[in-house]
């Protein structure tokens, strides 16, 4: 009896020390089981064309996916910035990715790059060269964004002197006048207020539309990504804009990270079968762009997905970001090139 009441005291012994250890665990989430759902924040047009196949099923493999479209990036990177860390997942401009990264201390990496440039300078008159703009004003887009760095870079490549946010014309310099949007541009060019603009599309295809139904001829002068890379060198034409960013913890899941992967992967197939319906697909994340979609328009967006780890990436990323003033020596945090961490090591 004795021996029996031993045995079932050990027994009982022994299950209290594991219920203690089990109890005393961290709550971990489970790495193997994909979120239940997420979303997914990116600014309008282009940006939103590169996660349209996600926007059309509404999922990333098992997970609910909602992508919802915001008006302008900086209202991403609030989210993504706040201490609370909100934002799962995004496109942004690679410049305003890294800043993200940096202010994060690394809570959101790189995935992939998205696009690879889609800016383009129109006109009311075909002119010969970019110095036939000496002595005129343009209209831009993108005051202290990507926009207004890439254009800078190509004027200072020509020799050409910009006069900045001015809509006054200078002998022998550019007047660059800088509006929110390109609701700003086109009506100035529409009704022949402007000669020149610098536009993004699918923005630069609906005014060449609205112009003929007018009955008049809007020229698609320059293709800025020609124009950089006459500037910087090398042989890619373009350059890395814009970007999928995600929160590091929702990757440490291999299942969602490689279900997103596919997602990505499938997208350029989706954009070439369904042009005829993708307006009102992204019109229903919140989409504005009034334009009826065609291959030629989703070819001039140079819409891409090259992975994170991809070979000489980091080498262009780091390029590029240099011409926004990020360093490896960047005198404030905010202006450091990010590190390897940043980029999204692929299995």
């Amino acid at each position: 009896m004795k021996k029996l009441l031993s045995i079932v005291t050990l027994i009982v012994l022994v299950a209290a020390m594991v219920f203690t250890l089990v109890a005393c665990q961290p709550n971990l989430p489970d790495e193997d089981i994909a979120p239940t759902s997420v979303t997914l924040y990116t600014p309008d047009g282009a940006p939103a064309m590169s996660v349209a196949k996600i926007i059309a099923d509404g999922k990333i493999g098992d997970t609910t996916a909602t992508v919802e479209i915001a008006q302008n990036a900086q209202d991403i990177v609030a989210k993504a910035t706040k201490a609370e860390r909100e934002l799962e997942l995004a496109v942004l401009p690679t410049n305003a990715a890294a800043t993200v990264y940096n202010a994060t201390k690394g809570d959101y990496v790189l995935f992939s790059i998205n696009t690879y440039g889609l800016l383009y300078i129109m006109g009311t008159e075909e002119v010969s060269g970019l110095n036939a703009l000496k002595g005129q004003v343009l209209y831009s887009i993108g005051m202290g964004q990507v926009p207004q760095y890439v254009f800078d870079k190509v004027l200072a490549h020509a020799g050409i002197q910009k006069v900045n946010n001015s809509d006054v014309a200078e002998e022998g310099k550019l007047a660059v006048k800088y509006t929110d949007n390109a609701q700003g541009i086109n009506p100035l060019l529409l009704q022949g207020k402007a000669k020149f603009g610098l536009l993004g599309e699918p923005a630069a295809t609906q005014l060449v539309t609205k112009a003929a139904v007018a009955g008049k001829t809007i020229y698609r002068l320059f293709d800025v990504q020609q124009l950089w890379k006459d500037a910087v060198g090398g042989t890619k034409t373009g350059y890395p804009q814009a970007c999928l960013i995600v929160k590091k913890s929702l990757l440490a899941n291999k299942t969602f990270a490689a279900a997103l992967d596919r997602a990505m992967s499938a997208n350029a197939a989706y954009l070439a079968e369904n042009a005829g319906t993708l307006k009102s697909t992204l019109a229903g994340a919140g989409s504005k762009v009034d334009v009826d979609y065609t291959t030629e328009i989703i070819a001039r967006c140079n819409i891409s997905y090259i992975k994170a780890n991809s070979d000489g990436l980091k080498a262009e990323l780091a390029a590029y970001l240099a011409e926004f003033g990020f360093s490896a020596n960047g005198v404030k945090p905010s202006d450091k090139l990010p590190d390897d961490a940043f980029y999204y090591a692929f299995d």
